[in-house]
């Protein structure tokens, strides 16, 4: 994730393309620089929490990151998720505060470069 995506006026229009490309201008701001992994989706169902679902989805990201030698990063905009999240040995590399509040947050080599 280098640069915002124009392909966004493909699905949405109007005010909702305005607000899509806000969103993703204002997190890739945030995101390190360099290459790293993006663990784009993680997420568990409400009735399937505690599981360790998401754990193990987790664990094969970072896996497969380390295997290059990368570190990998995330996003979230649920502030119980970076409290989650550092427990589990991610650290906050960047905050957007608008037009969503979003945290970036990095584990591997080199945090917050």
């Amino acid at each position: 994730m280098s640069e915002p995506d124009a392909g966004f006026a493909g699905v949405f229009s109007g005010a909702a393309l305005g607000r899509v490309l806000a969103y993703d201008s204002a997190v890739h701001a945030v995101m390190p620089v360099g290459p790293y992994w993006y663990l784009g989706v993680l997420g568990t169902r409400p009735e399937q929490t505690g599981r360790g679902w998401g754990r193990a989805v987790m664990a094969e990201g970072l896996r497969r990151a380390a295997a290059d030698g990368l570190p990998a990063v995330l996003e979230t905009s649920k502030p119980a998720n970076v409290e989650f999240y550092e427990r589990a040995g991610w650290r906050v590399v960047g905050v957007a505060a608008s037009p969503v509040p979003t945290w970036v947050m990095q584990q591997g080599p080199a945090a917050g470069s």
